[in-house]
């Protein structure tokens, strides 16, 4: 254990390590410090870091606002450890400052910005919600398809540019994949009025043709993705105790779901699945080169969240890498379990327990890095639906009180990620420039995402709406497409 600066004093506490609680969760210690001097002034700083003085002006240290907690303040240092200060120890200006940042921007429903996100750390050129272009939306194909149907599926997107079609994933029971044509964009705020899309090749199972299949239990494919002609895939165990899986991606070697040869699983760096075997993107244009991949990989938020990333997640890697070795990772965002996006089980607009992440968008104009999920905005807790006041979402585990959850994208600067490439900063020190909701014609009380798909010739991206087509008993999903206005362009 680091020593703790003069006057704090080190309190060790357990954290729960699981969403939900169906067995024995791996028990973590978070080291806590907690700060017994004087309050402390704030001045700005570089990358969200304050100097905060102390209501006598006699100490300073610089940090980094996270949250308040039991009438203290939670602060991060630059070496990455928190710390909480006690509000009645801090200058008249500082309280001030704690309670500001402490409440709820209301512009944070309109514009993504919010008091753990401030605006004054953005880089100029950065996407915002507003240059994220709704076009519209079309249905995917009724009924049973081949191996299974898109009820209580569409996740694990992937562009195909051969045929400009999508592959998805259907049925949740099933985690077969079908190939679909991408019909007339529709804008209506009418599902009826959607064009549907047609089946290009039926639901095939890929899993159970996979020859070095390790993981256990009930697996799911995390994401898909086409690169040189083949279908690269990730796969993932959706209840992970033990945290021992470790390979993740998976290759076929054509584009013919039902006569590629298959293999894998192979391992992707020595993160763990948990932290790989989810969403995939390209790395664009001179980006590839600047960080040294040329495509990236990452999973966040599932349950037992000791062997996943605590925030969004993204690891550089190269397909052609896979194979009897361990394919080599750049690290550029992740969160471990001791350095949370956010405390998991706190209430906030950013990250917790809640949150799920799905997919990720590299846009190369501006350097702007995107992953797509869902968060809760009421008040976390754990429980029951009964025991939470959710009627939305079932089973005892996390929920956000009164079922009140959101479409919600956290955006990065790529630059960050170069800083991390080059040992300036650690992955876990990285902050969303920016958090938004995301918008959808039709609600759905959910608010799930699929998955992510990129056209790079048009622009266009993907969205997968889980749920949102109610055909009968069945839950399709809704492929609701954007792209990026105005153009904007930064050099890497």
């Amino acid at each position: 254990m680091k020593q703790a600066p003069p006057g704090l004093h080190i309190v060790v506490r357990p954290l729960r390590t699981s969403k939900v609680s169906k067995r024995a969760a791996l028990c973590v210690i978070l080291v806590t410090v907690f700060v017994v001097a004087s309050g402390f002034r704030a001045t700005a700083d570089d990358a969200g870091f304050r100097i905060w003085r102390d209501n006598t002006g006699q100490s300073s240290f610089k940090a980094q606002f996270i949250a308040v907690r039991n009438g203290a303040a939670e602060l991060r240092l630059k070496n990455g450890n928190r710390v909480l200060v006690q509000l009645t120890k801090l200058s008249a200006e500082d309280q001030s400052l704690v309670r500001q940042l402490a409440t709820p921007n209301p512009k944070a429903q309109v514009d993504g910005s919010t008091p753990e996100t401030p605006q004054s750390v953005k880089r100029a050129g950065l996407l915002n919600s507003s240059d994220l272009q709704y076009l519209g939306a079309f249905r995917v194909p009724l009924g049973d398809i081949g191996a299974s149907s898109f009820a209580y599926g569409g996740t694990a997107c992937a562009f195909n540019p051969a045929n400009r079609s999508l592959f998805i994933v259907g049925h949740d029971h099933h985690q077969a994949v079908a190939e679909i044509e991408i019909p007339r964009i529709v804008h209506s705020d009418k599902i009826a009025d959607l064009a549907t899309a047609k089946a290009l090749q039926p639901f095939a199972r890929v899993l159970p043709r996979i020859p070095h299949f390790t993981l256990e239990g009930n697996v799911k494919i995390g994401g898909l993705l086409v690169v040189d002609g083949q279908l690269i895939g990730t796969a993932y165990e959706y209840y992970d105790a033990d945290g021992n899986a470790r390979e993740s991606h998976f290759r076929l070697s054509s584009l013919d779901l039902k006569s590629a040869d298959i293999e894998g699983l192979f391992q992707v760096g020595r993160q763990g699945g948990g932290f790989v075997g989810g969403y995939m993107t390209a790395v664009p244009g001179a980006w590839a080169e600047r960080l040294g991949a040329p495509f990236l990989t990452g999973q966040a938020a599932l349950s037992i969240v000791s062997r996943t990333s605590a925030g969004p997640c993204a690891l550089g890697f190269d397909p052609k890498q896979l194979g009897a070795r361990v394919a080599n990772v750049r690290p550029f965002v992740w969160y471990p379990l001791a350095f949370p996006l956010r405390d998991e089980t706190s209430t906030n607009l950013v990250y917790n327990l809640t949150s799920d992440i799905s997919g990720a968008y590299f846009d190369e104009g501006s350097g702007s890095v995107l992953f797509f999920g869902s968060h809760g905005t009421g008040e976390y807790c754990y429980g029951t639906p009964e025991e939470c006041g959710d009627p939305v979402r079932g089973g005892k585990g996390t929920h956000s009180r009164g079922g009140r959850y959101r479409y919600q994208v956290w955006a990065y600067d790529a630059f960050d990620f170069v800083a991390v490439s080059n040992g300036r900063r650690k992955p876990w020190e990285l902050e969303p420039y920016a958090v938004w909701p995301l918008e959808f014609p039709f609600a759905e009380k959910n608010a799930m995402i699929g998955g992510v798909a990129h056209d790079p010739n048009t622009g266009r991206i993907f969205v997968s709406q889980l749920y949102g087509d109610v055909i009968g008993y069945d839950l399709n999903p809704i492929i609701h497409v954007f792209t990026i206005r105005p153009a904007k362009t930064t050099h890497p």
